[in-house]
């Protein structure tokens, strides 16, 4: 069995029934063909009956039973030249050189580098008879084929005329030309389209950079005028708390005593002075201060013979956070 032979007949049997060869040929649509089957000429009586009931044209589908069938072996180098090697073979081989005769072939199966081919014969005669009989019974003949075969039709009209098969050529060549015109001034529209749209959002894209570098600066500007007043903000509140200890102190040493130099830097206050009385009394005062921690003394008590007073110097930590 050739499986490769068949596989290719069944693939022109599905695109001929995908594909009609009607798809191809010029002019409007027309109606698919009302099939009838002959296996019989002149027709018999059921044929010809179904042919006077046809409301469309008719495809005659002749059974190869009426032809005359040989099987002719080529080599499979032939390939596409097989028709012209078997029209040769038979005007050799059939009497009259096949004048006068009308066939049909179709591969069928493979015998080692040999392809076999059967053809189907008949007369010429035949299929004019088949056809003048078709048209006395009122039926218009669209093509006579052979059935079950999927090779060219015996014979088939002609759809149109040269001319007018020149002028759908045209009209489709035509039609092509405008839409494929139609479909350049359309794309060319939407580019333009396109291209000012593009336009526009650069512009706002721009537009919305500049806007940013805008902002970066006065929010760099921000920043800056907020790390200022951060920083004043800071020195003034030490200030102020400086000046809190200074008016403690004014307030919390008695008239006894006389402060002579007084320094604060960082958490870290240093003073100097006299006092008339006894100098830890002026530690206790100072050490019951909130903001005050470890008062001590910086060295020995002097006695001041001139004065009288005993002159001293303290230093004390600043507690950072002031519990009242």
């Amino acid at each position: 069995m050739d499986i490769g032979g068949t596989a290719r007949s069944w693939a022109r049997r599905f695109s001929g029934v995908l594909l009609p060869d009607a798809l191809f040929l010029p002019g409007l649509p027309r109606a698919a063909p009302e099939e009838i089957r002959v296996t019989t000429l002149p027709l018999d009586e059921a044929a010809r009956l179904a042919v006077k009931r046809a409301r469309r044209p008719i495809l005659a589908l002749l059974s190869p039973d009426l032809c005359l069938r040989r099987m002719v072996l080529l080599p499979k180098a032939v390939g596409a030249k097989a028709d012209a090697a078997i029209a040769l073979q038979l005007r050799q081989t059939l009497p009259g050189q096949a004048q006068g005769l009308i066939w049909r072939a179709e591969p069928v199966g493979r015998k080692g580098a040999q392809v076999e081919y059967e053809v189907c014969i008949l007369r010429h005669a035949q299929v004019d008879a088949l056809l003048a009989e078709l048209r006395e019974l009122g039926a218009v003949a669209s093509a006579v084929k052979l059935e079950g075969k999927t090779v060219a039709p015996l014979w088939q009209q002609a759809p149109v005329a040269v001319k007018a098969m020149a002028n759908w050529m045209a009209f489709s060549a035509l039609c092509v030309a405008g839409i494929a015109f139609a479909t350049a001034i359309f794309i060319e529209l939407k580019r333009q389209d396109l291209a000012d749209l593009v336009a526009t959002r650069s512009e706002r894209v721009a537009a919305l950079e500049e806007r940013v570098l805008t902002r970066k600066a006065e929010a760099e500007k921000g920043r800056e005028g907020a790390a200022g007043a951060l920083s004043d903000l800071t020195l003034f509140s030490a200030q102020a708390r400086r000046l809190q200890v200074l008016t403690d102190l004014t307030e919390v040493l008695p008239d006894a005593v006389w402060i002579s130099e007084l320094s604060i830097s960082g958490d870290q206050l240093v003073l100097s002075g006299f006092a008339v009385g006894e100098v830890t009394e002026v530690i206790s005062l100072l050490q019951a201060q909130p903001w005050a921690s470890e008062v001590k003394l910086n060295g020995a008590i002097a006695y001041d013979s001139y004065s009288g007073q005993n002159r001293f110097d303290l230093g004390l930590t600043l507690v950072v956070d002031d519990p009242a």
